[in-house]
């Protein structure tokens, strides 16, 4: 959430004397799919890594109080252009799609407020984790399950993640326009 109270503080510094004011989120009957596609570059490695996916974002309903509930569902991720083949990215995989179904409340500024349906995630995470321990084995495997279990029992752990997410981050960017100079 800090993220956005930074972008719209380093604007204000930058235009002096111009008046900045969000421009108002309105998804009431949003229905749409975003393609998401990331490059990747290690260092001095010319190899790039591109990941690929879809996202729907439903909105659910309006709240009586100006806020909005969305409905979020990932759709299959390609690692240059397959689905994951190694372990580990089946793996994680695997995890990040428990997280979906995810639901999710908005202000009309689009700012995050909240994850809904925490429960039904742990629930979904409860069973995938022991399916993913049959399947899995491997120090690395428990950490990771041990952290994933951290974030989605811990509802602020699983907002700052969600809220770190690459689609998180530019589909509730704040949108912005600027008035004209009213002091000098």
């Amino acid at each position: 959430m800090k993220k956005w109270d930074f972008v719209t503080n380093i604007l204000k510094e930058e235009k002096k004397g111009l008046t900045i004011k969000p421009v108002k989120f309105n998804p009431i009957n949003i229905r749409r799919t975003y393609g998401i596609s990331l490059k990747f570059q290690e260092g001095n490695n010319i190899r790039e890594t591109q990941i690929h996916y879809k996202m729907d974002a439903i909105h659910l309903y309006a709240n009586d109080d100006d806020t909005h509930i969305l409905e979020l569902c990932k759709q299959q991720i390609y690692i240059n252009e397959k689905s994951p083949d190694s372990i580990m990215e089946e793996l994680a995989d695997k995890c990040g799609k428990v997280l979906y179904p995810l639901h999710i409340k908005v202000d009309a500024n689009g700012q995050l407020l909240g994850i809904t349906n925490q429960p039904m995630i742990k629930q979904r995470w409860e069973l995938a984790k022991k399916q993913l321990a049959k399947e899995f084995t491997g120090k690395e495997v428990q950490l990771l399950l041990k952290n994933m279990t951290e974030v989605v029992n811990d509802l602020k752990k699983m907002t700052v993640a969600i809220l770190e997410h690459d689609w998180f981050f530019l589909y509730f960017l704040p949108l912005f326009f600027l008035l004209e100079k009213i002091l000098k």
